[in-house]
């Protein structure tokens, strides 16, 4: 676990990290038989000002269970920011996240969907983390 490993050491990084206000995703859906290929692509914003009007942070599901089915195989997060950097030749697209925790275990009766809230970790302080993608999965714009 990255979290147990003690600030003094981990390697210093002195190199550009650049930030966006959006990132791509693309994957495929065999049950939308109306496009092509049935690939879809998606956009995820996380920007402090959209629009003039304030800031647009989606929401994203994040498959964090294989062994379970339907919304039990996914967790629910914040987007916070995109960055990207290059260590050692390797590229890291990055998000940061704030992390939510599902209501129950089924769907609100009167939404019928899934109700969640904000995760704390035991001292009260919200559960954020940075999680990293391959560059095929995630891309910046």
């Amino acid at each position: 676990e990255l979290s147990a490993i003690p600030l003094t050491e981990l390697p210093c990084y002195d190199g550009q990290v650049r930030v966006f206000n959006s990132a791509s995703s693309q994957f495929y859906v065999p049950s939308d038989l109306s496009r092509v290929s049935s690939m879809q692509t998606e956009y995820i914003c996380s920007c402090l000002m959209w629009r003039n009007e304030g800031p647009c942070m989606d929401c994203v599901f994040i498959g964090t269970d294989p062994e379970a089915s339907g919304m039990h195989a996914y967790s629910i997060v914040h987007v916070i920011v995109f960055f990207f950097f290059n260590y050692k030749g390797v590229a890291y697209p990055c998000a940061a996240i704030h992390w939510f925790d599902i209501i129950g275990n089924e769907p609100d009766d009167d939404t019928g969907m899934w109700m969640v809230h904000p995760s704390h970790q035991a001292n009260n302080s919200p559960l954020f983390n940075v999680i990293t993608s391959t560059p095929s999965t995630m891309q910046l714009t």
